[in-house]
């Protein structure tokens, strides 16, 4: 196991106060106090966002949404669907995307290929001609689709085929390119031909080059002012600051994003926490980790040991789960702006 690029903070809008179990294939839902709220009996179930979860009569089956109280507030009716942002959620009916309100609504009919959520007010949506665009929440264009590949927007830019676009759809970073993440912090890791294999360069907002370092994923990006870096030679992962500056030695096997002041590292194949000093907080004892959310951090013991944590790596909630995919959707469901429909 790695680094999951799909974890991204912005999945824990709230806070909710919930967080996901799975107990003899039925998902329910535990407090920061370990106290069972919502008693597992959902075939198929997601994380909160913005108070409302996604659940499900099976993987397959239809979907709808529930409250943080476990009451079912929009029906079971669509046919895939993803989080709620920005007060929309995206909805599959057939096979197309479009928008509902919290109510239930749509708001915007399911006309698209593909749709990204909601960021900064805006969405990305793909024709059925395979070009991408924005549209605004009210399902109008404010860039009209010409684009071959796009991300959302985050501080004022989005990717869009090799550059970066403002909201009028004029480039504001020249298309030039191979791989380009999402603005964070002012910061963006790219990559084009001149650099060489594995290496990404940090640019500003102005497209200048600040330094150029050996990346993980193009996916990653800055978190509390510190990014996931390979040492030299791709030997050990460590951290570099907004300048490109090492200042976490690359002593660990993966080192991924902070949260809430901490992030998972693994040495020999276990798993453990570090602040943003480099720290350790928890050892990496650990068979495997997750990322903190609104302090807790699902933790596991073995293949079928599970349990949340706190920040003092106390353990809050254990439970067993024999189904060997738990830990990848559980990591699927924290999604980046930026990711394929179809997981």
């Amino acid at each position: 196991m790695s680094c999951s690029s799909k974890d991204d903070e912005t999945m824990f809008v709230g806070p909710s106060n919930r967080y996901l179990i799975e107990i003899n294939g039925k998902y329910g839902y535990i407090n920061n106090s370990g106290d069972v709220v919502i008693s597992p009996q959902f075939e198929f179930a997601r994380h909160f966002r913005e108070g409302l979860a996604m659940i499900g009569d099976g993987s397959d089956g239809p979907i709808g949404f529930i409250d943080t109280n476990g009451k079912i507030v929009i029906k079971l009716e669509y046919d895939d669907a993803e989080s709620f942002s920005e007060g929309y959620a995206q909805v599959k009916i057939g096979n197309s995307w479009g928008y509902i309100s919290r109510k239930g609504k749509v708001v915007i009919e399911p006309i698209y290929e593909k749709t990204f959520p909601f960021s900064e007010g805006v969405a990305a949506v793909k024709e059925k001609n395979g070009k991408w665009g924005f549209i605004n929440q009210k399902g109008d264009y404010i860039v009209q689709p010409q684009f071959s590949d796009v991300g959302s927007f985050s501080e004022g830019f989005a990717p869009a085929d090799g550059g970066y676009i403002s909201k009028d759809g004029k480039y504001r970073i020249t298309p030039q390119y191979i791989s380009s993440s999402m603005f964070k912090e002012g910061r963006a890791l790219v990559s084009d031909r001149e650099l060489k294999y594995g290496q990404s360069a940090i640019i500003d907002t102005l497209g200048n080059i600040i330094n150029v370092i050996n990346k993980i994923p193009i996916q990653m990006m800055y978190s509390e002012g510190r990014i996931a870096v390979e040492g030299n030679n791709g030997k050990g992962q460590g951290y570099a600051d907004r300048n490109g500056n090492t200042i976490i030695l690359p002593n660990y096997d993966n080192a991924c994003d902070f949260h809430e002041g901490l992030a998972r590292i693994s040495i020999n194949g276990r798993w453990g926490y570090i602040d943003t000093l480099g720290r350790t907080i928890i050892e990496p004892k650990l068979f495997y980790a997750f990322d903190f959310r609104e302090g807790l951090a699902l933790v596991a013991y073995n293949e079928t040991s599970y349990a949340y944590i706190n920040r003092e790596g106390r353990i809050v909630y254990e439970f067993s789960n024999y189904n060997p995919f738990f830990t990848a959707i559980y990591g699927l469901t924290f999604n980046n702006p930026r990711y394929d429909n179809n997981l």
